[in-house]
């Protein structure tokens, strides 16, 4: 990110979060949201136009979800298979499973994976972690 200057800004219930030491209290297991997330994010970054922003906003009102945004467009091509194995487009190094990885973590712990992506507004994938609360 830092290569590419990327920036990040961290939301909570749609105010900027300053406090980066804040604490969620999630029951599952920890080392496989963690894997989940990180690669999530890991694809956002790369997949973000240089100098843009990758926003991770968290939502704990009326249900708890985090949605995490960067700029650039999922190729139409792929977009009905994002999830499945080996899917990855114009990425030096990537094997294609970080998705296919978060959505099989997704599946496991029960918690609802998708995205919406579009060449005008970029990707967002939404994490709803109501069922897992």
């Amino acid at each position: 990110a830092k290569d590419r200057e990327i920036g990040f800004k961290i939301f909570f219930n749609n105010k900027l979060l300053n406090d980066l030491n804040m604490k969620f209290i999630i029951n599952s297991d920890k080392n496989l949201i963690y894997r989940m997330l990180s690669n999530i994010i890991k694809n956002a970054i790369e997949a973000s136009p240089m100098n843009c922003d990758v926003t991770i906003d968290i939502h704990t009102e009326e249900i708890f979800k985090i949605e995490i945004h960067n700029y650039g467009a999922i190729p139409k091509e792929i977009r009905p298979y994002f999830f499945d194995k080996y899917i990855s487009s114009n990425k030096f190094g990537g094997t294609g499973l970080g998705a296919y990885s978060s959505k099989l973590i997704a599946n496991m712990l029960k918690i609802d994976l998708s995205f919406e992506s579009s060449d005008e507004n970029g990707t967002t994938i939404f994490i709803d972690l109501s069922e897992i609360l």
